[in-house]
């Protein structure tokens, strides 16, 4: 039996009739020239056009026929996108398109066109994908992007650019994947001076006497207050903690501007009160009482027997002295008192006084 693609019209008898042709059904071929019912359909991945039933021709490559009967070459399907049509005659798509290659429409190569940096394509791609945030894409020909590397941060496509690397600015650290600049900051009470920082570790504690009020700095805020000290780590200017971070300044001393820790208040002075800021708000030690160590809240004893203790106005007075003859000093004395007439004591350092006998 003679195929479609051979078929041609016949003489039937020894003497030639004229050739003529017959109007034939769309999409469909002629087998005989009274036959025009029965004529099948145009097979599956050909065209047979209007009035040349006899002519079978293929789809060409870069499209496929699924269906039969089709009698024109524009309704054969163009290949699908992500997909390849490589032959002729298809009647449906040859495969996909290779991984780190895009097809959009009627391909006829599993390779037609690589994408650029800053795109991938998996297998099957109808288009080039955008590298996601956090993953960079350098080369052409990639089915997939790499993780961003540690120390800095990949934003992706920006303003029609291409895909890069930025380096993770200071007070910040940048783990693979990061993609924004902003996107891991040093927590509060604590610095990154440097960049292409990658872990938690490389921020590091405010300095003592500072402290460092917001996440992401890379210098500290500013001095810690008057009147509080600031340990390392310290997140306010006037830290509450306890002591963890710094606390106000506590009895017994004072607290400059920037203290890292409290200074006691010197010898001969004490302070019953919290907050000092300065050296002047330590009192000086009162009149019949000792101060005899610093970082006193209160004085630390009342003066002696047999001494007196006129207070500290300066810290070049001594804190007692030998009660002096002629005088009696009781605990508790600011000043030597004198023995009254009829009464004497030639000695240093007595309590109390000695009576004259008469005769």
């Amino acid at each position: 039996m003679e195929s479609p693609a051979d078929l041609v019209l016949r003489d039937t008898t020894a003497q030639r009739e004229p050739f003529y042709l017959c109007p034939v059904i769309q999409g469909h071929m002629l087998r005989s020239r009274t036959l025009l019912s029965a004529s099948p359909v145009c097979q599956a991945g050909f065209y047979c056009p209007e009035r040349t039933g006899f002519d079978l021709r293929g789809c060409p490559e870069g499209t496929y026929g699924p269906d039969p009967g089709y009698w024109s070459v524009s309704q054969c399907r163009q290949c699908d996108g992500g997909h390849y049509c490589s032959s002729r005659n298809g009647t449906a798509v040859t495969g996909q398109c290779q991984e780190g290659y895009y097809c959009s429409h009627g391909n006829t190569s599993p390779q037609p066109r690589s994408q650029a940096g800053g795109y991938f394509c998996p297998e099957g791609s109808a288009a080039p994908r955008h590298c996601p945030l956090g993953t960079i894409g350098t080369e052409d020909g990639r089915a997939s992007c790499s993780a961003c590397p540690q120390g800095f941060y990949c934003p992706g496509r920006r303003n029609g650019s291409l895909s890069t690397t930025y380096e993770c600015p200071a007070g910040h650290y940048c783990p693979s994947g990061t993609w924004s600049k902003h996107q891991y900051p040093c927590p509060a009470g604590s610095i990154n001076p440097h960049t292409r920082m990658a872990q938690p570790q490389d921020c590091l504690p405010c300095p003592a006497g500072y402290f460092c009020l917001t996440p992401g700095m890379r210098a500290a805020s500013g001095q810690c207050d008057a009147g509080y000290y600031c340990l390392s780590g310290a997140r306010s200017p006037t830290p509450d903690d306890g002591g963890t971070t710094g606390d106000r300044c506590p009895e017994g001393h004072y607290c400059p501007q920037g203290s890292s820790a409290p200074l006691p208040c010197p010898l001969g002075h004490y302070s019953n009160t919290t907050k000092n800021s300065y050296l002047s708000n330590c009192l000086p030690c009162p009149p019949g009482f000792i101060c005899g160590t610093r970082g006193l809240s209160l004085p630390s004893n009342i003066c002696p027997a047999g001494s007196y203790c006129p207070g500290r106005e300066n810290s070049g007075q001594q804190a007692s002295s030998p009660c002096p003859p002629g005088n009696m000093c009781p605990p508790g004395s600011d000043r030597p008192v004198p023995c009254v007439p009829g009464t004497f004591q030639d000695l240093h350092g007595q309590v109390s006084k000695t009576s004259i006998n008469s005769s």
